[in-house]
């Protein structure tokens, strides 16, 4: 339901392939969710990043999923205590990025953080090489806005060790069912249909009824 929160906006901003990828190979474990949406501005990045982020009375555009601005928050800090949100404008090069850190919020300091452009290049250069390094991926995908949790804790602080990455993949095929069938009248679409990957995995849309 948090990864449904997050693509209900990767929708509303026009993005026809998302990805989302978990890095397993060092702890903290960091999933990466990236689409090849319209993308945000420096500004827009910082609005999108409030508490809430928009008015139940602005006007929205009918592709609009959201309602209050808060779901892309809130979904992030219901499985993790840190996340960044990187964006370009499609079409551009230079991503912007924010971080909201729960270890700052709790000493009662409401301070969204400002990436520099040395962090920026690390999530995205491990964000690409992930990508990379598992098989069906999407050909020229442009990843313009990218959602990076760091540190999954349920699994981090909750499970053993030796148990904690097979719990992982296990609730891997859980997201991919749940998703498959919450978003198949996107995948469905004759004309920019939406596509999802999941690590290794395209996914195909579920129908209940068929």
């Amino acid at each position: 339901a948090a990864l449904a929160d997050l693509i209900d906006n990767s929708i509303s901003a026009d993005a026809s392939k998302i990805e989302i990828l978990i890095d397993t190979e060092s702890v903290p474990y960091t999933l990466y969710l990236a689409d090849n949406g319209t993308g945000m501005t420096e500004d827009e990045l910082r609005g999108c990043m409030k508490f809430p982020s928009q008015s139940p009375d602005d006007n929205r555009v009918h592709t609009d999923l959201g309602r209050f601005g808060l779901g892309m928050k809130t979904a992030s800090f219901s499985q993790t205590r840190k996340f960044t949100t990187l964006s370009r404008v499609r079409g551009t090069e230079e991503y912007a990025a924010r971080t909201w850190d729960l270890e700052i919020l709790k000493n009662n300091k409401w301070n969204l953080l400002v990436n520099s452009k040395e962090s920026i290049c690390k999530i995205i250069e491990r964000y690409r090489q992930i990508s990379n390094s598992r098989i069906n991926g999407f050909e020229n995908f442009k990843a313009n806005t990218v959602v990076a949790w760091e540190g999954l804790y349920k699994f981090e602080q909750y499970l053993e060790e030796k148990n904690r990455e097979n719990a992982l993949f296990k609730e891997v095929d859980i997201i991919a069912d749940h998703l498959s069938l919450v978003f198949h009248r996107f995948m469905e679409k004759k004309e920019n249909k939406l596509e999802i990957r999941i690590n290794n995995q395209i996914l195909v849309p579920f129908n209940p009824f068929p």
